[in-house]
């Protein structure tokens, strides 16, 4: 109160007369206003909102874990191929070509596997 009564503004957490938790705020505007709310009644309307925010985060995680297991697996099989067929080159076996069709690095790699066999 004696920041108000100063002329400051802000916000104050404290206990009112019925040593009930409560968020106070002050601002002078020609006259000293300070106005006071529950704690508790403050933040229920942002509870929802939470549990909504929350909701979506884990959804959200849940998503990005998949396209990275799906990212990874897909890219591992590629690369096995390209490893077995490396193995069957060095092996002699000059006819084997790799079937995979991808437009990346992984691909390009095949492509100029199955060129130089």
């Amino acid at each position: 109160m004696k920041s108000a009564l100063q002329g400051r503004d802000g916000t104050i957490i404290g206990q009112d007369y019925r040593n009930i938790a409560v968020i106070a705020a002050y601002q002078p505007i020609g006259w000293r206003l300070v106005t006071k709310m529950d704690k508790s009644e403050t933040f229920e309307p942002l509870k929802p909102l939470s549990t909504i925010a929350f909701t979506l985060g884990g959804i959200s995680s849940i998503m990005a874990i998949a396209v990275c297991i799906f990212v990874s697996v897909s890219s591992s099989r590629s690369i096995k191929e390209l490893t077995d067929a490396t193995q069957k080159l060095a092996n002699e076996d000059l006819g084997h070509r790799i079937k995979i069709n991808r437009n990346d690095e992984i691909g390009t790699h095949a492509n100029s596997f199955n060129d130089m066999a």
